[in-house]
């Protein structure tokens, strides 16, 4: 090009936001570009100057005369001795209009011919009127910098996290770090944050500000006598075809926690040592069957050990000697019934260790600028949605309590395989606690950030209560065009750049970035180790290495 700095001219403009230019090299998609035009005012008739940011969508590269094909597969040509013109073709997704003081959306097309050059070689800087610089004072945060401009940091508005985010990408894109470093330094503001951890990718998770407390794992448990019966009813017996069995578990369940109370109340005594003493007055009356039941649920029928065992597993045998009475006592017709009850239940304790008397409750421990992993991977997908719709309903009713006298600052919620709750396609127990949530958490201080690999399968009542976005990588064209219906200014020039995303990269949008988009590189989180894909090279040559030094020890059997 003849013009100092200039990296290509444009050749037609299709609105003031779309055009198309040309370069003699390709520019890398990602790369933002400035150029600058005069218009002529209708109204004055004198001519304006215009200045506008863009950013490259698509490029592409061919040459500026045919080939001939077959002097191409001629055996004595050499292709790289071939002297052509070559152009690279490339769009242009205008941004903003920077000519004046603020930064305002693009109204005139850039007219043919028009140089356009890289942003950085512009100074000062017109990206400095685009977007807003981090200041904590301020609320606004870092989430990284501009693709391809290092040296621009690009801040989110904390303030807007009240309409709510949703962070979507393909396996492998970024979102479990982007939730990361959301996360952390939401954290170092003062917010508290509670991670709904679907594969516990978060509890191994270090803050980059080095205050490992303000992190605590909370590991999935229940407690049996303060939960929802339903809930833990739906937990135990999962299949949907059981509801005889879900019928005479919640009416026992129900029978046994009132008379727990009962015991309670007239003695004046904690629940635990309620359980105590109706466990006792059991012992001695069915001592041959406690030990039967012990045997079977714990792995012990020795007297002395049953009696030690803590108040969760005396409560457990309660329950268990109650399904088994009612076995005991049935007729033909329900005892099949009762036995897969039976079944059911202890297939529960064993394989579910999550009764617990002492169970934690993730929202007692909100606390400014905490984090709380809510660590619930081992569980199935339907028992995690029961969960997620106790917490929901729970963290909500305590939002509101905020402004009935009980403090609770505004909590921030991660809801990571979002798929799995508050799909379009597929019912859960807990879509319609997070729709509650979506519409009613914002005017009460809660907010709901979304991480999503399936843009397209996401419950459009949820996704419409959602203004703040991070694209990521997408792949899958069905899921490029649900992102472009979710944020509804989304062009589909600027869309296009999904799929050739580099990990890490993606596209900033709403209310938090300001009023225009950005394509950014997110930082890497320093603390943030699981979640990332495994170097099977490494670790299998680990694994060599390791068999190779123990086979070359000395024998234990050399007699």
């Amino acid at each position: 090009m003849s013009q100092r700095g200039v990296i290509g001219y444009v050749t037609q403009s299709y609105s003031p936001i779309l055009a198309e230019a040309v370069s003699d090299t390709p520019v890398p998609i990602g790369s933002y570009v400035y150029a600058e035009f005069d218009v002529r005012d209708r109204v004055s008739g004198s001519l304006i100057t215009r200045r506008v940011i863009g950013v490259v969508t698509n490029a592409g590269y061919q040459p500026a005369m045919p080939l001939s094909t077959l002097a191409l597969l001629r055996e004595d040509t050499d292709p790289s001795k071939i002297k052509t013109p070559k152009y690279s073709p490339m769009n242009i997704y205008v941004i903003a209009d920077v000519s004046e003081k603020e930064a305002s959306p693009p109204l005139y097309p850039i007219p043919p011919n028009t140089p356009i050059y890289l942003v950085l070689s512009i100074q000062p800087s017109p990206l400095e009127k685009v977007y807003k610089r981090p200041d904590l004072f301020n609320g606004l945060l870092r989430i990284g910098s501009l693709a391809r401009l290092e040296s621009i940091d690009v801040a989110i508005d904390v303030n807007k996290l009240h309409k709510h985010l949703l962070i979507t990408g393909a396996t492998g894109s970024g979102k479990s770090n982007a939730v990361a470093v959301i996360a952390d330094r939401l954290s170092m503001l003062g917010a508290p944050v509670i991670i709904f951890d679907v594969h516990g990718e978060y509890v191994n998770l270090e803050p980059e500000d080095g205050r490992v407390d303000k992190i605590e794992v909370i590991k999935a448990e229940i407690n049996p006598l303060s939960i929802n019966i339903e809930a833990l009813t739906h937990m135990i017996i999962r299949d949907p075809q059981a509801t005889r069995q879900r019928r005479i578990f919640r009416k026992l369940m129900r029978s046994l926690v009132k008379q727990l109370r009962k015991i309670a109340q007239d003695k004046n005594i904690d629940p635990k040592l309620a359980i105590e003493e109706l466990f006792q007055s059991l012992l001695k009356t069915q001592q041959s069957k406690i030990l039967d039941l012990a045997d079977d649920y714990f792995g012990t029928d020795q007297i002395d050990q049953v009696v030690k065992m803590d108040y969760t597993k005396k409560l457990i045998l309660l329950i268990a000697s109650r399904i088994n009475g009612q076995v005991e006592q049935s007729d033909s017709r329900s005892r099949g019934t009762l036995e897969g009850l039976e079944e059911r239940f202890l297939d529960f304790v064993w394989s579910y260790p999550i009764l617990n008397l002492d169970a934690i409750d993730p929202v007692s421990k909100i606390s400014p600028g905490k984090i709380i992993v809510y660590d619930v991977s081992t569980l199935t997908d339907d028992q995690k949605a029961w969960l997620l719709r106790l917490l929901a309903d729970n963290l909500l009713e305590n939002l509101k309590n905020r402004y009935k006298g009980r403090h609770i600052l505004p909590t921030v919620l991660v809801v990571e395989e979002a798929p799995l709750f508050i799909s379009a396609y597929s019912s859960s127990v807990a879509k319609e606690s997070l729709r509650r949530f979506a519409r009613e958490g914002r005017k009460f201080g809660g907010v709901l950030v979304i991480a999503s690999q399936r843009p397209r399968t996401l419950d459009p009542d949820i996704s419409s209560q959602i203004q703040n976005f991070l694209f990521l990588k997408l792949v899958q064209q069905e899921d490029i065009k649900s992102v472009m219906s979710i944020a509804d200014n989304l062009e589909e020039s600027l869309a296009r750049t999904l799929p050739s995303l580099p990990t890490g990269w993606g596209i900033v949008m709403g209310e938090w970035i300001g009023r225009f988009p950005a394509l950014v590189a997110v930082d890497k989180h320093r603390g943030k180790r699981l979640g990332a894909s495994p170097d099977f090279v490494n670790e299998w040559r680990k694994g060599l290495e390791s068999v190779e030094k123990r086979d070359l020890r000395p024998s234990e059997f050399n007699f």
